[in-house]
């Protein structure tokens, strides 16, 4: 299994939002389980982590699963994400 660096995988985020193509990232994904309401900090808490302790070539994406969900205010219609679950997941490579 080859190791993406950091580097390697901005350029193919970048790539990607500009529409082009990129080879998919390999790595398999974890959930994290955390606190109701505390998903965003425990987020930034861990990349932190992974930056202090040089593991940007191990873990290289770290998401809080949110759903669009339409809510109604003053008779208008909003589009807001709401957070799907208690949990993080991220995508790494494992020790195996």
């Amino acid at each position: 299994m080859s190791r993406v660096s950091l580097r390697e995988r901005l350029i193919a985020k970048r790539a990607n939002e500009a529409g082009e193509s990129s080879p998919p990232l390999d790595g398999q994904w974890y959930v994290l389980h955390t606190y109701s309401g505390y998903e965003n900090k425990v987020k930034k808490s861990i990349e932190t982590r992974i930056e202090a302790l040089d593991l940007t070539d191990r873990v290289y994406e770290i998401v809080v699963p949110t759903q669009d969900e339409i809510e109604i205010r003053a008779g208008q219609r909003h589009t807001v994400q709401k957070k799907s679950l208690s949990r993080l997941c991220a995508r790494a490579y494992g020790d195996g």
